[in-house]
C-alpha cells in the first residue's frame, strides 16, 4: 500500500571544568617522521536501531540517489534560506565552547551525532534524515547511539565511515562505524586514540586521510597529528606532521584540493585572532610549511566553517555570514558578506550538500535550538515542467489523464505519500491528505504495483513529485472537475 500516515541558557562550560591541571602555557611537539601508509576502503554490513520523535517516518526504509553536483553560481554569497524538519532535540554543536561544528554528509543524507543540550547536558543520541532533491529533508530518524558521552568530540567521514574523535576530560579514544546503504550507521568500533586527550581542537579529513590540529591539552598547543584509512576502515596510528605557526584552540578548520585552511580562534592568552593558515598536503600525507592568507573579515567565535564548490563559508555566530572564494594558488580572495541566517545562532552545525547550504540547531542566548535551515547557494531558477504523455500501462485501468486534475480520494482517512520518483524505493518527500487537489503532469508510469503519476501542488515541498493513483483495485486519486 501507498498510503500510510507519517506517523543554551547556552552554559558555557569552562576549560578548567572539562580538564584539570589546564595551564596557559604554549607548548610545541616535535615533528615525528612516521609515514602513515594510504588504503583504499571496503564496505561493512551492521545493524541500527529505529527510536520515536516527533518527525519520525513510516518504517519503510527510505533511499535516495544523490542529483548532479550543481555548475557554479554567478551569486555564491545568496543563500535562499527557508526552514525543513527541526531535528528531534533542541541542542548545539557538543563544544565547550560557543564553537561550532561542520554537518556530517554521506551519499545523500546527513547526520547529527551527540551535542548538548538544556543543562550542559551531553547527548548520545545519532540521527539521520535523507536529503530531498529540493533540499529539503524527509524526517529524522535515530540510529546506533554514540559509545559515551563526550565533554568535546568531532565527527569526520572519510569513504563510507565516519569517526569519532572524542576529547577532554582525559578522553583520547576513537571510534569508527560504517555507513550502512539505507543510512543508518552501524556498530562502534575502537581504533587508533588520538593522544594525548585534548579539548576545543579542529579535525578535518581529505581523502584518505584524517587530520586533527590545535586544542587544549594541559595548555593551548600547536600540534598536528594526522592518520590514514585502513582497508577495514580501521586508522593506522597517529603521527605528528608540521605544527601550527602558534598554539592556538577553538579553531575551525576544512580542507579542499589538496590543501589544509586553519580559520581564527584563541591564543594560549586568551585573545582571539582573526589569522587564516593554510598548508599542502604532500601525497604521504604529511603538511608543508603554513602559510597565511587573507584574515577572517573581523574577530569570530560561535561560527561554523565548510567549503563548498570552491568556496569557504562562515555561517553563524553573532556576527555577519561571509564567504571567500579559494583561489587557483590556494589563498584565499577577499571576504564578502553572505545571507545572514534569520535569527542568531551559537554553536550550530553548518554545511553544504548538492547545492544546498544547512544550518542546524545551535543557541540563541535565551535557549538551545532544534531549528533546521536550508537554502540554495546563488539564485535558484524553478522551470515550469512540461506535460508529458506516456503509453498506458494499466490496460485502461487509470481514469486520469496528464494536463488535468485530480483529488486524493477522501473514501479513506489515510493520505497519499508523495515521492520524489514513480517507485517505492524513491524517497517520501511530503504527504497529500483526503481532498487536497493535484495537477497531473506526467504518466501513467506503472511500478512496483503500484500506477504512479508526477503531480504538482503548493502542498509538495518543491511542488512537484510521484504519488500513487492506485493498486490496479483501489483507486486513491479520483478525477477532479473544478
Amino acid at each position: 500500500m501507498n498510503r500510510k500516515p507519517f506517523s543554551l541558557l547556552f552554559g558555557l562550560l569552562f576549560v578548567g571544568l572539562m580538564m584539570a591541571g589546564c595551564s596557559s602555557t604554549a607548548t610545541s611537539t616535535p615533528t615525528a617522521m612516521l609515514t602513515v601508509p594510504t588504503a583504499t576502503l571496503h564496505p561493512l554490513t551492521s545493524t541500527s536501531t529505529l527510536a520515536p520523535s516527533t518527525a519520525t517516518l513510516a518504517a519503510e526504509a527510505i533511499t535516495i540517489t544523490p542529483g548532479a553536483t550543481p555548475s557554479p553560481d554567478p551569486m555564491p554569497g545568496v543563500i535562499q534560506w527557508k526552514e525543513t524538519i527541526p531535528i528531534p532535540n533542541p541542542s548545539s554543536a557538543p563544544f565547550v565552547t560557543t564553537r561550532g561544528q561542520q554537518l556530517v554528509f554521506h551519499n545523500g543524507y546527513v547526520y547529527i551525532l551527540g551535542g548538548l543540550s538544556a543543562s550542559n547536558i551531553r547527548l548520545t543520541n545519532v540521527y539521520f534524515s535523507a536529503i530531498q532533491p529540493d533540499g529539503t529533508l524527509a524526517g529524522w530518524i535515530a540510529t546506533t547511539a554514540l559509545p559515551g558521552k563526550y565533554y568535546d568530540h568531532v565527527a569526520v567521514t572519510t569513504g563510507d565511515y565516519v569517526y569519532l574523535l572524542t576529547g577532554a576530560a582525559g578522553d583520547d579514544d576513537v571510534y569508527y562505524a560504517h555507513f550502512n546503504a539505507e543510512g543508518s550507521i552501524g556498530a562502534w568500533k575502537k581504533t587508533a586514540s588520538l593522544s594525548p586527550s585534548r579539548q576545543t581542537f579542529a579535525a578535518v579529513s581529505h581523502g584518505n586521510f584524517i587530520y586533527a590540529a590545535g586544542g587544549n591539552s594541559g595548555g593551548t598547543r600547536d600540534f598536528v597529528q594526522y592518520t590514514s584509512v585502513k582497508s577495514d576502515g580501521s586508522l593506522n596510528p597517529w603521527a605528528y606532521t608540521t605544527s601550527l605557526p602558534v598554539a592556538i584552540q577553538d579553531p575551525t578548520m576544512t580542507a579542499y584540493d589538496g590543501y589544509l585552511y586553519v580559520f581564527g580562534g584563541k591564543k594560549e592568552n586568551g585573545e582571539w585572532v582573526a589569522t587564516v593558515y593554510f598548508s599542502a598536503i604532500h601525497p604521504d600525507g604529511m603538511l608543508g610549511d603554513w602559510q597565511t592568507t587573507t584574515p577572517l573579515p573581523q574577530l569570530l567565535y560561535g561560527y561554523s566553517t565548510f567549503e563548498t564548490n570552491g568556496y569557504v563559508y562562515l555561517l553563524g555566530g553573532d556576527a555577519a555570514s561571509y564567504y571567500s572564494r579559494i583561489l587557483e594558488n590556494h589563498d584565499l580572495d577577499a571576504w564578502q558578506t553572505a545571507t545572514a541566517l534569520p535569527t542568531l545562532r551559537l554553536g550550530l552545525w553548518a554545511g553544504a550538500y548538492n547545492g544546498y547550504a544547512y544550518a542546524v540547531g545551535g543557541y540563541d542566548f535565551t535557549k538551545y535550538q532544534s531549528t533546521v535551515y536550508y537554502g540554495w547557494i546563488g539564485l535558484h531558477r524553478l522551470v515550469e515542467s512540461p506535460v508529458v504523455e506516456h503509453p498506458d500501462c494499466t490496460s485502461d485501468w487509470t481514469r486520469l489523464k496528464a494536463g488535468g486534475q485530480a483529488e486524493v480520494s477522501k473514501d479513506s482517512p489515510l493520505p497519499n505519500r508523495v515521492r520524489s520518483g514513480p517507485s517505492t524505493g524513491q524517497p517520501i518527500i511530503g504527504l497529500l491528505y483526503p481532498g487536497s487537489v493535484i495537477r497531473l503532469i506526467e504518466g501513467p508510469i506503472c511500478a512496483d504495483g503500484l500506477v504512479f503519476w508526477k503531480v504538482e501542488s503548493e502542498l509538495i515541498p518543491g511542488g512537484v513529485g510521484w504519488t500513487a493513483e492506485g493498486n490496479g483495485a483501489e483507486y486513491y486519486l479520483v478525477h477532479y472537475a473544478p
